[in-house]
Order: C-alpha cells, then sequence, then structure tokens
C-alpha cells in the first residue's frame, strides 16, 4: 500500500525503530564497560555508565523539514512534564536530562536552560 490510512501505524513504528537504533548506536560509541541501556523505562532511552543516568527524549519526525523547536513547542512542554513525572525516581545529582531531536532550534524564540 502507497499511502497512509487512517488506522496506520507507520510513524509510530518507525519511532520505535528509530529508539532502537539511536540506543544501540548511543551503547556503541559509549567507552565504558559498564554501560547499559534501556528503552520505554524512565525515558524513551536512558543510558547508565560510570554511575551516572542519561535520559533522553527522541522527537523524530517523518516530516523533511519538521517545525523548529522554540519555548512554546509542544515537544519541549511534553518533555518535560516526561521528566517531571520521574523525579521521584532518580538521583539529580548523577543525571542528565537530554532532548534529541531531528528539528532546528528557533533563532527567533530559542528555550534557554540554565
Amino acid at each position: 500500500m502507497d499511502y497512509p490510512t487512517p488506522h496506520s501505524a507507520d510513524a509510530s513504528a518507525l519511532g520505535f525503530l528509530y529508539q532502537a537504533q539511536y540506543a544501540l548506536l548511543r551503547l556503541w560509541k559509549e567507552q565504558s564497560d559498564d554501560a547499559v541501556v534501556f528503552l520505554e523505562t524512565l525515558d524513551d532511552v536512558v543510558l547508565k555508565t560510570n554511575g551516572e543516568t542519561i535520559l533522553e527524549q527522541l522527537k523524530h519526525s517523518l516530516s523533511e523539514k519538521p517545525d523548529a523547536i522554540t519555548v512554546a513547542s509542544l515537544n519541549v512542554w511534553k518533555t518535560l512534564k516526561a521528566w517531571i513525572d520521574v523525579l521521584p525516581n532518580l538521583d539529580l545529582p548523577r543525571t542528565w536530562l537530554h532532548l534529541v531531536t531531528v528539528a532546528e532550534i528557533s533563532p527567533n524564540s530559542p528555550p534557554k536552560f540554565f
């Protein structure tokens, strides 16, 4: 079939495939022998290495040019909500939070994190 139907799961399936490939590549590039990667636990991809936890929220898109990320982007706020939800399970001084996207950051309204 050449076109998606209203019941198509193409985007979801490709998103999960992207997560798995991203996680394997992330693990491969890790220098530590104790590195472990998890999918869909505390976040889309979770890397534990050298006593630290890295939560990675992946925002993939099938669009050739996805909308740029701004402070008003729904994806930014969904990511913050996902991280807030898992805060009780984190050792914050040993945790890094990464938003990974294929979209550009808007030069007119860039998110600023401190």
